[in-house]
């Protein structure tokens, strides 16, 4: 039998890059892009544009910078707002700066950002990466959320066992 820092830190690896490649699969920036390219005006458009240019070329840290200069920009549209959240939290997985990301999905899921179809997919990951930075209550409340909405899941019952389990809250683990 594993010890439970064995489990803990094997668990962890293993959720940090499930996490990482649901979320950045989940995320197309050029789909994205072309989808809101009709509701962003030019000047939004441009750093975004070059952000893309720069995602394209795998350099991140220089992309989420131009992101961010769209960000900053006043009187954006909800549909440039969306966009540049979603951009950011593709950067933000990619650099593997997971609390940036997990701060970008909790706004995004506050304001009602995400595709109808993908926020079930959204929530399992942030319920993934809070799991991954230790945050054992925001992961139990965003999987309990994901199988309430998304319907029974054996790994993400799994997952939460697992999450009782590593903070020893073993009367909860066999629930």
């Amino acid at each position: 039998m594993l010890s439970t820092s064995s489990m803990r830190k094997a668990l962890q690896g293993a959720l940090i890059t499930f996490a990482s490649v649901t979320a950045c699969s989940a995320l197309l920036p050029n789909s994205a892009f072309a989808a809101a390219k009709s509701e962003i005006s030019a000047k939004v458009g441009k750093p975004l544009q070059e952000a893309k240019d720069l995602i394209a070329a795998k350099k991140f840290k220089e992309a989420i910078g131009k992101v961010k200069e769209a960000e900053a920009m006043p009187d954006k549209k909800p549909a440039e707002d969306a966009l540049i959240n979603e951009m950011l939290s593709y950067l933000y997985l990619q650099t593997k700066d997971y609390n940036s990301a997990l701060n970008v999905y909790e706004s995004m899921l506050a304001k009602g950002q995400f595709a109808p179809g993908d926020v079930n997919k959204r929530i399992l990951t942030m319920s993934q990466l809070y799991l991954s930075l230790k945050n054992y209550p925001k992961s139990l409340q965003y999987a309990e959320r994901y199988l309430k909405e998304a319907g029974q899941d054996p790994e993400v019952s799994r997952q939460i066992a697992q999450t009782y389990y590593i903070q020893n809250d073993f009367a909860k683990t066999a629930d």
